[in-house]
């Protein structure tokens, strides 16, 4: 099933009503409709991240290269078509077969199965034989489709901010009171903090495009919502500092040098708790002392933001919103500054 079939029966207010900030939309192709793929021969796609994206839902866009279908004539069409839906967030990979599934079958009786190890049995192990592209074709593109959405629309937390904005002016108008009341308080609280990384996007912005776009974004805050507040803007700095100096230690050491591997982590579900809001406890193997010593310095900065950010707030006594300083306050002080989906 589908998000366009739920919005045909229940209409597409109810998405929001539910409560859903982001979804999965399975793009795969713009021409899939016309190879057996229901979802996208009944529902017109740019509809979809439409509707979702002017009720302040996030998308997560997949996009999938090396389609039987795929040739040199239309690869591009294709995928310039996936770059205009405007997805807050991307998934663009090869097409794969995985052992078991109904593809895997097929492309193996046809002998277009290469073997690889199975730690490489992945979206990106070229394991499927093509009809018309060649191995590091497909691979290049899809690296050039993630640099196209970013030299395009800029980057996620952007258009992430643009959807929200969006719905929070949809949510207001609403006769909805649950969209109305609640939602909007919601995108409205969500959006003053994303503001906070504009200045650092501005600056750091691709070419000149986004960062029109991030301006025209900064505009759009200010007409909906309102000036930013004292804490936002010290915020602002803050984090244009911090970027501004994590982008001058990328310059004499780049991040895909030594890739990061996060340490392992085990969700422990106690189905006895009923009073807790997160019924699961983390437990995370102990990690090497870099990385100890990296999540200290991220939580004394953290300390430190969140003190400066109360100075602030009782300093400047003028332009102050309470729901919204203390809404950003809380989330530096539990060391949530960057949040999820």
């Amino acid at each position: 099933d589908h998000i366009g079939k739920f919005a045909d029966r229940y209409g597409w207010d109810a998405i929001a009503e539910v409560g859903l900030g982001a979804i999965f939309i399975g793009v795969e192709s713009k021409f899939a409709g016309d190879h057996g793929y229901d979802k996208r021969a009944t529902h017109d796609a740019k509809e979809v991240f439409s509707r979702l994206h002017n009720m302040g839902i996030r998308t997560v866009g997949a996009w999938m290269c090396g389609w039987d279908f795929h040739h040199h004539g239309n690869i591009y069409e294709d995928l310039n078509y996936f770059v205009s839906l405007y997805p807050t967030y991307q998934q663009l990979t090869r097409v794969s077969p995985f052992p078991g599934t109904p593809l895997w079958e097929k492309l193996r009786q046809e002998g277009r199965v290469n073997e690889v190890p199975w730690e490489d049995v992945h979206f990106w192990s070229g394991a499927q034989e093509n009809i018309a592209l060649e191995p590091h074709e497909t691979l290049n593109l899809t690296e050039y489709g993630y640099n196209l959405l970013y030299q395009t629309w800029g980057p996620s937390i952007l258009r992430r901010m643009d959807v929200q904005l969006s719905g929070y002016a949809y949510c207001k108008k609403s006769s909805n009171p649950i969209l109305r009341r609640h939602r909007a308080k919601f995108l409205r609280r969500q959006s003053a903090m994303i503001w906070s990384m504009l200045r650092g996007l501005d600056r750091h912005a691709p070419n000149g495009v986004v960062r029109r776009r991030t301006r025209k974004i900064d505009e759009k805050f200010r007409e909906l919502i309102g000036p930013p507040t004292p804490v936002m803007r010290g915020l602002a700095r803050a984090v244009d500092l911090l970027t501004t100096m994590y982008r001058a230690g990328e310059f004499f050491d780049p991040m895909n040098r030594n890739p990061k591997e996060e340490p392992f982590k085990k969700y422990i579900y106690d189905k006895k708790d009923t009073n807790s809001a997160i019924p699961y406890r983390t437990e995370m193997a102990r990690p090497d002392w870099r990385t100890r010593m990296e999540m200290r310095q991220a939580e004394l900065v953290y300390h430190a933001l969140c003190k400066g950010l109360n100075s602030i707030r009782t300093v400047c006594l003028r332009g102050g919103d309470s729901d919204i300083d203390d809404y950003i306050i809380k989330h530096i002080d539990e060391n949530m500054l960057g949040f999820g989906f």
